[in-house]
């Protein structure tokens, strides 16, 4: 007896035409569909997907209310909660709080009261002058929460201050020489005058730098540098002194002495300004940023390896 075929089963052929009518155009590594955080990075930050680095829901003390704040490459941004509800019935209001440029973030602290280790502390740039701060302490579920967020704010800060420095048209740290690291101060004059400067650090060299800072409006400053006024070779240097009267006025001074002669045949044969004189004083904002300085210095001057003066001298007067 012969079997009759199941009338269910169809031919190859007519079974891949109905196929196609399931298939989708997938990308790898990209949304497929707007989200109302896709919808977010590219209507109202700009931005695509890919740019962003960091995405945290949290609560910002100052603001007394849980967040949704963006790590993107040279941005920072808090906004109101993005839910999944946040763009519906075709409700499209912005719910961007604050937008800062990376470089606005001048400090940033784990547990800066000793309290609580999961909370960070920010300090942003809200004016034309190192005074003008605002603070913002975001409040993370644990530590390592906490940590993550602080790594990645300092290595993209990091990068964007290496970028400006070493290719501003300005004040460049001219080649071959690094980038590692600068400082919003004030430097004392000869007259004994207090002057806004950011103190520049190459792995051989410092700028002193005068500068200005140009707000056109709360999301958009402007960083103009003057050409250096001087440069002192790290190598010439002879002795940190860390002035221990300012402190009373939470002032934190270092004065650093130099070999005039070691100095002068350094900065010269690297073509870099040149100021003869045997010390110089910088007051920093705090005494965290003052004994980075000194961590900096040190790092670097050992990095020479000049034999019996392989370590500097460092004094708290």
């Amino acid at each position: 007896m012969i079997k009759e075929p199941n009338k269910e089963q169809k031919p190859l052929n007519e079974l891949k035409k109905m196929s196609h009518k399931f298939d989708y155009n997938f990308k790898v590594g990209r949304l497929n569909f707007n989200t109302p955080l896709n919808i977010y990075l590219k209507e109202f930050c700009k931005e695509e997907f890919e740019s962003m680095i960091l995405h945290k829901n949290l609560f910002i003390q100052e603001l007394k209310k849980e967040c949704s704040v963006f790590i993107l490459k040279e941005k920072l941004i808090i906004s109101n909660l993005i839910k999944s509800d946040t763009f519906s019935n075709d409700n499209k209001k912005d719910p961007t709080i604050h937008r800062f440029e990376i470089k606005r973030i001048l400090d940033v602290d784990i547990d800066p009261t000793a309290n609580d280790s999961s909370e960070v502390k920010i300090t942003i740039l809200y004016g034309t002058s190192i005074e003008e701060v605002r603070y913002f302490t975001f409040k993370f579920v644990n530590q390592k929460e906490a940590q993550i967020f602080k790594y990645f704010i300092e290595k993209e800060k990091m990068s964007s201050w290496q970028q400006f420095f070493e290719n501003s048209q300005n004040a460049p740290i001219p080649e071959p020489f690094i980038y590692q690291y600068h400082f919003f101060l004030k430097k004392v004059n000869s007259r004994g005058e207090q002057e806004q400067r950011v103190i520049v650090l190459s792995n051989e060299f410092i700028l002193n730098i005068d500068y200005q800072i140009v707000k056109k409006s709360e999301n958009e400053f402007i960083f103009k540098l003057h050409k250096a006024k001087w440069a002192l070779s790290i190598k010439s240097f002879e002795e940190l002194q860390l002035v221990e009267k300012e402190k009373k006025k939470n002032n934190f001074v270092i004065k650093i002495k130099v070999n005039q002669k070691d100095n002068k045949t350094y900065v010269n044969n690297n073509k870099l300004p040149f100021k003869n004189k045997s010390s110089t004083e910088f007051i920093f904002q705090n005494e965290k940023i003052c004994r980075f300085f000194i961590f900096q210095i040190k790092r670097l001057y050992a990095s020479f390896g000049l034999g019996d003066k392989k370590f500097i001298n460092v004094i708290e007067k």
